[in-house]
């Protein structure tokens, strides 16, 4: 059962690190809809360097999750995979919560385009990979 998790949670950031890539090779669809507004405004145009960057770490999550899964791992440390997902855990958390501003669940900015997706897409779907990848280094104890 833990098998099967692991892959649907590993397969969910191996898609974001797909559609980062995308982005990063200059895909636009998407792209500015993800990106945090103030009115219409950006606050900030990502280079596809950061955006390649921002894949890297999704698809080392991905790894992370299927080496704790049992998928993959030979040869890397226990403790070095047991740190790897609370860290994810703990970095999703605090994206999934926010700034406090524009982005997350305590965001108070929420009249934008970016902020109602934020509620309804983008926060759930932190939380639930943050609670996911906890789950997973509870049942790896």
């Amino acid at each position: 059962m833990l098998a099967i998790f692991g892959a649907i949670i590993a397969s969910i950031f191996g898609s974001l690190a797909l559609l980062h890539v995308y982005w990063a090779l200059g895909g636009v669809r998407g792209f500015i809809a993800a990106l945090p507004t103030k009115g219409d405004t950006p606050l900030f145009m990502p280079t596809p360097t950061i955006t390649i960057l921002v894949a890297i770490a999704l698809f080392v999550g991905c790894g992370v999750v299927l080496a704790n899964t049992g998928y993959l791992g030979d040869g890397i440390p226990i403790w070095l995979l047991r740190v790897g997902i609370w860290a994810m855990a703990a970095v999703l958390l605090l994206r999934a919560l926010g700034d406090f501003r524009y982005v997350g669940v305590f965001k108070r900015v929420r009249d934008t385009a970016f902020a109602r997706r934020d509620t309804r897409y983008f926060s759930p779907l932190c939380f639930f990979l943050a609670i996911s990848c906890a789950a997973i280094g509870f049942l790896i104890l």
